[in-house]
C-alpha cells in the first residue's frame, strides 16, 4: 500500500485518509499512517463529526477545495459509501483485503483516471 501511493502522488495525485478512528486509538496506528505520507489527513475526533455524516464529507471538500467528482473515496462499510455518493463523491466499497492488496484499487482509479482524460 505505501509502495501504490508512492506511485500516485509521484503522478501528482493528492491522497488522504478519512478515517472514524478516535483519538485514543491513533496511536496505535501513529506509525502506519506516518509512514504513508499522506497529504491529508480527516480524523473524526478532530473533525467532531463522523462517518457517515454529511458534516464530515462537507468538511473534506471544503479543506480540499475541489469539486466533490474530484474526489474518489474508498470504504469498507456500504453506509459510508452510499453517503459519500450522495455528495457526489466517486464512492467504491471495497473489504480490507482488497486495500492491502491494491488490485482492485488499481482497476478502480485506472479506469477513474482513462475516464477522465476522454
Amino acid at each position: 500500500m505505501v509502495e501504490y501511493i508512492g506511485n500516485l502522488k509521484r503522478k501528482g495525485y493528492s491522497v488522504g485518509i478519512l478515517s472514524n478512528l478516535r483519538l485514543m486509538d491513533f496511536s496505535r496506528y501513529r506509525e502506519s499512517i506516518n509512514q504513508i505520507k499522506f497529504d491529508y489527513l480527516f480524523f473524526s475526533y478532530e473533525m467532531k463529526a463522523i462517518k457517515p455524516s454529511k458534516e464530515i464529507y462537507l468538511q473534506v471538500i471544503n479543506t480540499l477545495k475541489c469539486e466533490p467528482n474530484d474526489i474518489i473515496f474508498f470504504d469498507d462499510s456500504l453506509e459510508n459509501v452510499n453517503a459519500a455518493r450522495n455528495m457526489e463523491i466517486n464512492a467504491y466499497q471495497i473489504n480490507r483485503a482488497d486495500i492491502r492488496d491494491t488490485t482492485i484499487l488499481s482497476k478502480i482509479l485506472d479506469q477513474y483516471i482513462k475516464e477522465c482524460s476522454e
